[in-house]
C-alpha cells in the first residue's frame, strides 16, 4: 500500500510506539499531509516555491515558509 492510505501512516505511529495525534509529520507537499491528516496526524507544511496545499483536505496543523521557520514553530509550541 502506498500514502495516502491511513493504514501507511498508521503503520509508522505502530513503529514508533506512538499513537498518530502525537505525532508530526512536517512535508511541502500537500499530497502527503493530506493523508497524513486524515490518519489522524498532526502537520506541518513548509510551503516551499511551487509547493501548494491540497485543496479537498483540511488545514494542516502548523505552516510555514521554510523549514527553519517551521523550527522555530515547533521550538516555541513545545518549551
Amino acid at each position: 500500500m502506498y500514502k495516502p492510505d491511513p493504514k501507511t501512516y498508521k503503520w509508522a505511529a505502530t513503529k514508533l510506539d506512538q499513537q498518530p495525534q502525537n505525532i508530526i509529520m512536517i512535508a511541502a507537499h500537500g499530497w502527503d499531509l493530506a493523508g497524513a491528516i486524515h490518519a489522524g496526524l498532526q502537520t506541518g507544511f513548509v510551503a516551499r516555491e511551487g509547493q501548494s496545499l491540497y485543496s479537498l483536505s483540511d488545514k494542516p496543523t502548523y505552516e510555514a515558509k521554510d523549514i527553519y521557520e517551521m523550527a522555530m514553530v515547533l521550538i516555541e509550541k513545545y518549551k
